[in-house]
């Protein structure tokens, strides 16, 4: 083994104390951790010989992900055991159908990886400070951490990408705890986001630059068939589970200077994502409707107006009209509201045509 890969661990691999290699067939003494093991030549060298047979891990991840397996195993697995975000910043999406078994994998197979000491369950909406909680104190949970996964992100839109990008940065942020006064710490945390729906962030270049989302693509595991056809070998898992931590770990080590490549599936779930990020369209997506009523519609000013409330966003009411036409809507003078009766004059403004808003 190089020695300057041994440097490595030893400066970045936080291996954790209660997790203990399998003592197969003698080779690994129960009470060793991988500190031990890389610095006990024979173990090392009788464990160098079986290090990349690792089958059942293997069968797993590429039934699983296919062509973005490989990103799992590098920027995921291996990343997640350097406590660093210098050499890549990156933000992980695992994207799914519901119901496919995305918890199962995650709680059978990563989570094992690095024993649950080791990572956080902060929810996507106290993560980035939107919604029921500002996750204030929540986010001194990841500090420490290898990995934060957050389950089952929410089918809306944020607007708000700093915090994650701050995460991200390797920079110093401030962290509270309850009934301690505020520090500044560094995550170091993975981000792993798992959900049912391409997610919805106000994209801007900064968080477009981290945004990585690889797609589970098994089917549905909410048939007994499927249930027994996909069943993993936990038998097998258990006995590979050191060996594909450190596979995945030199597999790290060995690109973690180069830049991250996307496969094609990744590029496509970009571009949806990217596309589903547009403020405007999520904006309009969740509080306006079409009526039947061709000749009524939505002040263009009001519409403008509820949406530089929604977004606190800068944007030109110009610029706002003309994306507005871009996605296909149309502007007509002198129509009436939709719950507008008359024919008062006042009330004929320029509208868009049949459209409805609601909070």
């Amino acid at each position: 083994m190089p020695e300057e890969l041994l440097e490595f661990v030893a400066a970045g691999y936080p291996v954790p104390r209660n997790f203990e290699p399998l003592n197969t067939q003698e080779l690994i003494p129960a009470n060793f951790t991988y500190y031990d093991v890389l610095d006990y030549p024979k173990v090392a060298t009788e464990w160098l010989k079986t290090l990349f047979d690792t089958p059942e891990h293997d069968l797993r991840f590429e039934q699983a992900f296919g062509e973005d397996a490989g990103y799992l195993r590098r920027y995921v697995i291996g990343y997640g055991y350097y406590q660093s975000y210098e050499p890549q910043q990156n933000i992980t999406f695992i994207y799914g159908k519901p119901g496919n078994g995305k918890s199962t994998f995650i709680n059978r197979i990563i989570k094992p990886l690095f024993g649950n000491d080791n990572i956080s369950d902060v929810e996507y909406d106290k993560l980035i400070g939107e919604g029921k909680s500002s996750g204030r104190f929540d986010i001194a949970n990841i500090i420490g951490k290898s990995l934060n996964i957050s389950p089952d992100i929410p089918d809306t839109f944020y607007k708000n990408a700093d915090r994650l990008k701050s995460l991200t940065s390797g920079d110093g942020i401030q962290v509270e705890k309850k009934g301690v006064q505020g520090f500044e710490a560094v995550n170091t945390a993975k981000l792993v986001l798992v959900t049912n729906h391409i997610p919805r962030n106000k994209a801007d270049d900064g968080l477009a630059d981290r945004v990585y989302i690889i797609e589970d693509r098994m089917p549905s595991m909410r048939h007994e068939t499927e249930r027994k056809e996909y069943a993993y070998d936990e038998a097998k898992l258990e006995q590979e589970r050191p060996y594909f931590a450190l596979k995945c770990l030199i597999d790290f080590w060995l690109h973690m200077d180069e830049p991250i490549r996307k496969t094609e599936n990744m590029l496509r779930l970009e571009k949806q994502w990217l596309e589903e990020s547009d403020p405007i369209k999520s904006f309009m997506a969740e509080h306006t409707e079409q009526t039947s009523e061709p000749n009524t519609g939505i002040s263009t000013g009001y519409l403008y107006n509820m949406y530089i409330d929604f977004t606190g966003s800068e944007i030109k009411e110009k610029f706002f009209n003309e994306h507005l036409t871009d996605l296909g809507y149309v502007k007509m003078s002198r129509m009436r509201s939709v719950d507008e009766k008359d024919d008062d004059p006042k009330n004929q403004k320029t509208r868009w045509r049949g459209l409805h808003y609601y909070d």
